[in-house]
């Protein structure tokens, strides 16, 4: 039996459905109107002015922005203010999209561009900007695995601490991806929601209700979760301990594709849960894509069978966020766990699930390329 647990200490997040915002809204871009989970611009303009006043930070993309504000939400819950040795994997799926966008344009109307283009758009400079704007001085670092991004980082974060290699460590992801270009590229796949006047243009899971197209809607914020590696003799009741994680690639059939079986998120979630005796909830990734939504609601329902948990989903709130997206749930299911957030339910699904005490949640996560993640947090109620 191992001597010593891994606990959340803070969590912060900046999305669609938090900070003053209220939900997706409709917006027109070059061509046309969409669906998006955008943050509220007051909210916006406070960020920016919050850390202009810095000289490392005034030219950043938003995506640095919106990271920088969650991890001071989550540096503050934690109680950290004042310690620096603390290690950084904050990453995302895009980056800084509107910063390399417009130097691209940039160079390609006038063959110049700035000098600091470069720095300000690699990715690896949202965990280092974290680190400097805080005083951190553990080891930063910063990775991109498509909408798996954040739940990566965890996975990450979790070796860190379990070798003993560092005792705290800030990992998350940010997303700020709502720019022309990048919408494109969403249409043409052809997944993104074409409901704008819907009451609920992002559905997740919504097939189960005879819903018959992709739903899916962009949405940008960040996700940020501090989290910290104990002795037995240190972990209390009510503290939120890390008691599964699963991890798992296969090939997809194509670049965008998952496999109908739900394999890969089976074989995550097994894992994640061989030494569980009860899950009471499941946040789900369901993107509001017909053939990833079925993928997971197959798994899910071949590993639990009829015990299969309540389903929860905050993307038909946020849209998905991409990269941040499993960090984003998983900080409203911290918040369900503390009991500082009663559970919502999604709305337009009819679950027969009773509401329940709620003290373990599994999270899922998955991305381009074959890969998912599934992480189970749980509450402590007896040492």
């Amino acid at each position: 039996m191992k001597d010593w647990h891994i606990v959340v200490r803070g969590k912060g997040a900046v999305s669609a459905s938090t900070n003053k915002a209220e939900g997706l809204s409709r917006v027109k871009f070059e061509n046309g109107h969409v669906s998006v989970g955008k943050l509220d611009e007051r909210f916006v303009e406070e960020i920016i002015d919050k850390y202009k006043i810095s000289k490392n930070i005034e030219k950043q993309d938003l995506v640095v922005l919106y990271a920088l504000e969650a991890t001071s939400i989550a540096i503050k819950e934690a109680e950290w203010e004042n310690e620096s040795d603390i290690a950084v994997n904050v990453g995302s799926s895009r980056g800084a999209t509107e910063l390399l966008e417009k130097a691209i344009v940039k160079y390609y109307n006038t063959k110049e561009c700035d000098a600091y283009t470069s720095p300000l758009t690699t990715l690896g400079n949202i965990s280092t900007a974290i680190s400097n704007q805080f005083g951190l001085l553990g080891y930063s670092f910063s990775h991109s695995i498509t909408c798996s991004t954040s739940a990566s980082a965890f996975v990450n974060a979790f070796a860190w601490l379990s070798s003993g290699m560092v005792s705290k460590m800030i990992a998350g992801g940010a997303e700020a991806p709502l720019t022309d270009f990048t919408i494109s590229q969403m249409k043409n796949i052809g997944i993104y929601s074409q409901k704008t006047d819907s009451e609920y243009p992002s559905m997740p899971l919504g097939f189960i209700n005879g819903n018959n197209y992709n739903s899916m809607v962009l949405g940008e914020g960040a996700g940020v979760i501090g989290l910290e590696r104990i002795d037995n003799e240190f972990l209390k009741i009510g503290d939120l301990e890390i008691s599964g994680i699963g991890y798992k690639h296969i090939p997809p059939p194509s670049f965008t594709g998952v496999e109908s079986n739900g394999k890969v998120f089976y074989e995550s979630m097994k894992q994640a849960v061989k030494n569980i005796d009860d899950i009471d909830a499941i946040f789900v990734h369901a993107p509001g894509t017909l053939k990833g939504d079925k993928s997971e609601y197959q798994a899910i329902t071949d590993l639990f069978g009829e015990k299969t948990p309540v389903l929860y989903s905050n993307k038909w709130r946020t849209g998905h966020t991409l990269g941040a997206s499993f960090a984003l749930s998983l900080c409203e299911a911290i918040e369900i766990l503390q009991e500082k957030r009663a559970p919502a339910l999604i709305p337009y699904l009819d679950q027969n699930n009773s509401q329940k005490n709620i003290n373990s949640i599994l999270i899922n996560s998955s991305g381009f390329g074959g890969n998912a993640v599934s992480v189970v947090v749980r509450k402590v109620v007896t040492v």
